[in-house]
Order: C-alpha cells, then sequence, then structure tokens
C-alpha cells in the first residue's frame, strides 16, 4: 500500500514487515544471514520503530477525541448562555423599561468570536444582574431578577465560570494535540527513512530476477494516477439537525471510496485534518452532525477521492454553522 497519508502508515510499515520476514527466510533466516541495515539496523528494531508508533497513532486518536468533547462541551455551554443573556435582557426591559439599566444591557456576542470577545458581555451581564439584584430605591421593583425556570444570578455565576474552565481545557486539549501530532510524525520520519533503505539492502541481496526483488512494496503511489476531485457542497439541515453534504460523483474507473474530513474553523491544514466517515463509491451524499454540536457550532468539511491505488484527491473545502434560530 503506497504512503499517501497517516491512515497508510501502519499498512505500507506491516507490508515491508512481511517482505522483510520473507526476504530472511529466502537467505536462510539466521542471524548471520538476514537483510541489516545502516546501523545494523534489524527486522527486530524494526517491528519495535513501528510498535511505537502504533502506540503513539493510537494516543493521537484519544487526543483527538478529547479535543472534540471539550469543543462541543463549549459550543453547548456558549449557546446555552446566549439563551440566558437574550432572558436576561427581556426581563430588565419588561421590568425595568424606564431605568438606565436598559442602556448598559449588554449585546450579544457572535458565537464565533474569540474567547475574549465572546466573555466580555457576560461579565458585563453578571455585573448589572448584581447591582439589579441589590437595587432597592426604583419604584415598583423588587428584585432579585430571575429567568425562566427560576434560573438565579448565582447559577449564572457558576455557568460562565464553567464555561471559562471548559475554555482553557480546550486550550491545553488542543496544545496536547499539536504535541502529540509532532511526538507521531517525529517517529514516522526515521521509518519512512528505513523503508527507502530496505528497498536499496534488497537490491544488494537478490537479483533482478528474484520475486523478493520484484515484489517490494511500492512507498508511493504510481506517477499519474492522482484522481480528479469533486465539487463538494454543504448545507444544514433543519429536520434533521444534520449537516446534508452533496458531491458530484467521481467518474473514476478506479475509485475505491470516498472519504469525509473535518478541521475546525478558520484554516484547513489537511496534516490536522480528521477523518469523519467512510463513503462507498456510487454514493454522493453524506450527513453528520460532527462538530456541530450546538446552534452556532461550526466546522469545515472535506471529500476526498481514493482510488484503488490509495491515492486520493481532496474536494474543495466547506464551511457549515448550525443556525443559532
Amino acid at each position: 500500500m503506497p504512503i499517501v497519508g497517516h491512515g497508510t502508515w501502519l499498512p505500507t510499515i506491516d507490508e515491508y514487515g512481511s517482505h522483510w520476514d520473507a526476504a530472511n527466510v529466502e537467505l536462510g533466516a539466521t542471524p548471520a544471514t538476514d537483510v541489516k541495515l545502516k546501523g545494523n539496523y534489524t527486522r527486530a528494531n524494526f517491528a519495535s520503530d513501528r510498535n511505537a508508533l502504533e502506540v503513539q497513532i493510537i494516543a493521537i486518536s484519544g487526543l483527538e477525541n478529547n479535543r472534540q468533547i471539550l469543543a462541543d462541551q463549549r459550543d453547548i455551554q456558549k449557546a446555552a448562555l446566549k439563551k440566558r443573556l437574550s432572558q436576561f435582557r427581556a426581563g430588565v426591559a419588561c421590568y425595568l423599561d424606564e431605568t438606565p439599566y436598559v442602556g448598559a444591557l449588554p449585546l450579544l456576542p457572535n458565537f464565533g468570536s474569540a474567547e475574549s470577545i465572546f466573555l466580555e458581555p457576560f461579565d458585563d451581564m453578571a455585573n448589572l444582574w448584581d447591582k439589579i439584584n441589590d437595587d432597592v430605591t426604583t419604584p415598583g421593583w423588587t428584585g432579585p431578577l430571575t429567568l425562566a425556570g427560576g434560573y438565579a444570578l448565582a447559577q449564572f455565576v457558576v455557568d460562565l465560570a464553567a464555561l471559562r474552565a471548559t475554555y482553557v481545557g480546550l486550550t491545553d486539549a488542543e496544545k496536547d494535540l499539536q504535541l502529540g501530532r509532532g511526538k507521531r510524525d517525529g517517529l514516522f520520519k526515521p521509518i519512512y527513512k528505513r523503508l527507502k533503505q530496505y528497498a536499496g539492502a534488497v537490491g544488494n541481496k537478490f537479483d533482478e530476477e528474484s520475486s523478493i526483488f520484484t515484489s517490494v512494496p511500492a512507498l508511493t503511489p504510481p506517477a499519474g494516477s492522482t484522481p480528479e476531485p469533486v465539487a463538494l457542497s454543504a448545507a444544514w439541515n433543519s429536520t434533521t439537525n444534520l449537516a446534508d453534504l452533496v458531491w458530484t460523483p467521481s467518474s473514476n474507473p478506479d475509485l475505491k471510496h470516498y472519504v469525509v474530513y473535518t478541521h475546525p474553523v478558520p484554516k484547513w491544514k489537511n496534516a490536522e485534518r480528521v477523518q469523519v466517515a467512510i463513503v462507498p463509491a456510487g454514493t454522493t451524499t453524506h450527513a453528520t452532525a460532527f462538530a456541530l454540536a450546538a446552534p452556532g457550532s461550526e466546522t469545515l468539511l472535506g471529500l476526498a477521492v481514493v482510488l484503488n491505488t490509495e491515492n486520493e484527491k481532496l474536494s474543495n473545502v466547506v464551511k457549515v454553522t448550525r443556525p443559532e434560530t
């Protein structure tokens, strides 16, 4: 299997490992005759490096899950607090309509704003709410002010602090993921060098007519076989609460399947994309709520055409936003 992305690393490495085993058997299967690479690097060394990489790849999956869980939690908390701010504004406008409090009401923040910008109106809300509750001089007003379901200032303070804690946790999770990816890539680079060395070692140990020589696994896809991308579009479906993806079908006769990828806004990086689903050939639609946990959530989505040769091509990247209404 040629190497075309992180998902092909281990399968390709395992193909080389099996081939190395066969080569050693062909040479006599003794330590003295086994294929060795530069620095007396052996098949056992290769297996050890492969296993260390697998451990890190599995760890990355856990780190990606943790980041997404926290991102979803952040969005759910943001949506809940925005609803409370709307209720607060309505309550002040109703019960304190002829007071300076109305002019001091914070505006609803844009859902996608940076952390500090998003949180600022909620800090203002807490401060203003506290003043309103303490107000004993405004005619016709008796505090405290509560929102739907008896929601009080004390609970709002707790919820706002919880959102701040989630922001901190998400920042930590993103940094852990970045470091984990760097470690994974650092483990793969020397293995990739060994794969290329192995091909040279086979050329040194075996005749060109040998089945061992002619069956060395491909390290890269065949030249000129990259497929054409498909055109992707996506829209939020308010009936199903899913993002509906639609694309033009690939006409490539060697089509294996499609892969749906996601990436946090605002900028797509192929090295950091996360696989959402594998879609069979012959299909031109897919629905998902991945990374769209709450009203206001947004994500980037892309669709790769994958051939039987493992060559792939990514579509245009689309942004999907779950409406706040």
